[in-house]
């Protein structure tokens, strides 16, 4: 395959990645307060750890500018979308860039967590005052009630939405082209075939929880509701 291709095919990914991402941000929006829980950064992540931490950045920027027209926060929501998914799939990207495999992916997303919580809690500090007019004695009081937990809760939710969508995300991937399958090897051990099976499916019951708890504190603790672009 040529440069040329395999760039056009990157690109096309990569739209692919932008267009998913802004669906998921139109269908799945969750109100908390005056703020907005969204899962497209879930979607930004994984193809940040398919293309590099820049395709995430690409990507994040993107979105964000998709969504802006859309929003009644405007240059301030861009900036803190964008931000918030810049924050989220970079690390991920870093970390799992140095070796491909689950515990890189699980060390990367957990990174995530904390870089996206602390850069968001410390962008509301110096960024909401002055878009929005807030003293910024009234925004730090708001950390330890709602910011802290909102962008703890949603960033650990898109986590688990990184795990339980990255591979059938990979496969459809693979099925259209858009990123090359992985080179023929001889067949593994039955064993080591069993137990990566029953790795991948632990896994997955361990997100789905962890993504059930986090719906439970958004819904029940943080009082979320559904809510939609009008």
């Amino acid at each position: 395959m040529t440069k040329t291709s395999q760039k056009i095919r990157t690109l096309c990914a990569l739209a692919f990645f932008v267009a998913l991402a802004y669906v998921v941000m139109l269908v799945f929006r969750i109100k908390i307060q005056f703020l907005t829980l969204e899962f497209k950064d879930a979607i930004i992540a994984i193809s940040a750890l398919h293309f590099g931490p820049l395709a995430g950045v690409a990507v994040s920027v993107a979105v964000a500018l998709l969504e802006m027209p859309t929003s009644d926060t405007q240059l301030y929501g861009f900036l803190m979308n964008a931000l918030a998914a810049i924050a989220f799939s970079v690390p991920a990207s870093l970390i799992y860039r140095k070796k491909r495999n689950l515990t890189f992916a699980a060390i990367g997303l957990g990174c995530s967590i904390v870089v996206m919580t602390a850069t968001m809690c410390l962008a509301n500090i110096l960024i909401t005052p002055h878009f929005m007019g807030a003293p910024v004695g009234v925004v730090i009081d708001m950390l330890p009630t709602l910011l802290f937990p909102f962008n703890l809760i949603k960033s650990v939710a898109n986590t688990a939405l990184v795990f339980l969508l990255y591979k059938p995300m990979t496969t459809a991937l693979k099925h259209a082209k858009l990123i090359e399958k992985s080179p023929r090897t001889s067949e593994p051990p039955e064993s080591g075939a069993k137990k990566r099976m029953w790795i991948t499916i632990l896994v997955n019951i361990l997100a789905a929880l962890l993504l059930v708890v986090a719906l439970l504190v958004i819904f029940l603790v943080l009082k979320g509701d559904f809510s939609s672009i009008s």
